[in-house]
């Protein structure tokens, strides 16, 4: 499985990456840290599983979720967030991500 990180915080992204690493078959293939990054790492990489904290600038996780769809429909999207709100998970959820994560 294949995976991109997207999180503002660089600590955030090295601390999911040590994580996810220590699973057998898990290959973390890139990192971002805006969504126009991660948008572009998306496309290049075609990773098997975006994951995607809510609170980015200038683009947030439902909007980068459905962006991500677009550009690469096999990846799938899970969205991590310190946020806790029904209308946020909804809002994850029709943009087309697979999982919410609190």
């Amino acid at each position: 499985m294949t995976i991109l990180i997207v999180d503002d915080h660089g600590a955030i992204r090295r601390g999911v990456r040590a994580i996810l690493e220590t699973r057998d078959g898990f290959e973390v293939v890139a990192e971002a840290s805006t969504g126009a990054e991660a948008l572009e790492l998306a496309t290049l990489h075609k990773p098997t599983v975006a994951v995607i904290d809510y609170s980015l600038p200038v683009m947030n996780g439902s909007q980068l979720t459905r962006r991500i769809r677009e550009a690469s429909p096999g990846t799938e999207v899970l969205v991590f967030t310190m946020h806790e709100s029904e209308a946020l998970v909804r809002d994850v959820l029709a943009a087309g991500a697979r999982g919410y994560l609190l």
